[in-house]
């Protein structure tokens, strides 16, 4: 049975929209916390491609609901998920549930990208450089910022 979002908005807070020039860390003007989007039908496309881990995984337990447990799992790629805490709570993913399903998920293979308010790092899986995890995070970053500011022209040689 697949899961929904219930009275869970904590994408709602912790991701960027660049669509609406909403940054990191700041509630949207579209949601209404702990009821959702107000304009979910017609959200950006930053919000329709948002890929929640706890709604897509049901090996995670309801414990782990982003707005219970204050740690949200995104997957941004085949190869990285995005884990990004409650600015109130930001050592929220060392919780000793999170950090099993974090030890599990870099066993499989996948790099983290670890943020909060104040630091960010990433964890790597065994045979992969920081170098290549950098480069694939920086390509996703991108994409996003051009989903907000349009493609950009090509530079003249």
């Amino acid at each position: 049975m697949a899961r929904a979002c219930g009275s869970c908005t904590l994408c709602c807070k912790l991701t960027e929209v660049p669509e609406l020039f909403k940054p990191v860390n700041k509630w949207c003007g579209l949601c209404k916390p702990g009821k959702g989007c107000s304009s979910y039908e017609k959200r950006p496309p930053s919000c329709h491609t948002f890929s929640c881990i706890w709604l897509s995984d049901p090996s995670l337990s309801d414990d782990l609901r982003p707005d219970r447990c204050r740690v949200m799992l995104e997957r941004l790629t085949d190869k990285t998920v995005l884990v990004l805490n409650e600015p109130s709570r930001p050592e929220a993913w060392r919780a000793p549930a999170m950090v099993k399903v974090l030890q599990e998920m870099v066993r499989s293979g996948l790099t983290l990208a670890v943020g909060n308010a104040t630091r960010k790092q990433i964890i790597l899986p065994e045979g992969r450089s920081v170098e290549d995890a950098r480069q694939e995070i920086e390509e996703v970053v991108r994409g996003r910022t051009q989903l907000h500011n349009g493609p950009q022209p090509a530079q003249p040689r």
